[in-house]
This record gives structure tokens, C-alpha cells and sequence, in this order.
């Protein structure tokens, strides 16, 4: 689960890993990396890459340590952009891209 200082509201481990699918996933687009090259950089399944994407799988320390790495970034980033999307402040995202399924705008401006 993604941590935070919050006590008002706490994510489901569904919610946890669907936040944190989205964070890989727009992290991954915006290298503009297929999933098949996200593959090949962590050795991690093709099938467990789509799993963590679609929130389906919560990946353990190692895996996000490993993805994180593949994506150029730590793992306190990516944990931060899953963290970001579970409060809901992705209109404040620095990292925003992808598309409107993801709820991230295009080409957003990065804050001053």
C-alpha cells in the first residue's frame, strides 16, 4: 500500500495497485516505451507487467525497485506519482501525460 500522511482516508490494496498500475503505465508511455521494452529493461513477464498496469497486481518491493529503475526514475517517485493519483491531486501533477482513461491531460505544464 502506498503510504501517506493522510488519516482521513486509506486506499484498498485494489485501489493501491490500481493507482500504482497507473503511475507505471504513464511513466512508461511518457519514455515512450511499449510494454514488450519495459519487458526486456526489468525481465519481469510481459503478463505480470499487464496485470500491474490494469491494477490487478500489487508487485512486491523488488519488482517496484526494478520498474522504477527501468523507468530512469527511484522508486520514491513512482510510489509518489501512485500517491499523487490516490488524493486525487493529479491536476497538480508534474509528471501528467498519457490520456483522458489515465485522467492525465497532454503535454500539462510543469509547475514553476
Amino acid at each position: 500500500m502506498v503510504a501517506r500522511p493522510r488519516s482521513d482516508f486509506v486506499a484498498t490494496d485494489n485501489q493501491a495497485a490500481e493507482y500504482l498500475g497507473k503511475a507505471v503505465s504513464v511513466a512508461r508511455i511518457e519514455r515512450g516505451l511499449k510494454r514488450t521494452e519495459l519487458e526486456e529493461k526489468t525481465k519481469l513477464s510481459y503478463a505480470y507487467l499487464s496485470e500491474i498496469e490494469k491494477g490487478r497486481k500489487y508487485p512486491s518491493q523488488a519488482a517496484i525497485a526494478n520498474l522504477a529503475d527501468a523507468l530512469d526514475m527511484t522508486a520514491f517517485e513512482l510510489l509518489s506519482r501512485a500517491e499523487m493519483l490516490e488524493r486525487g491531486t493529479t491536476a497538480q501533477d508534474p509528471f501528467a501525460a498519457v490520456d483522458g482513461s489515465l485522467g492525465f491531460l497532454v503535454d500539462a505544464p510543469q509547475p514553476m
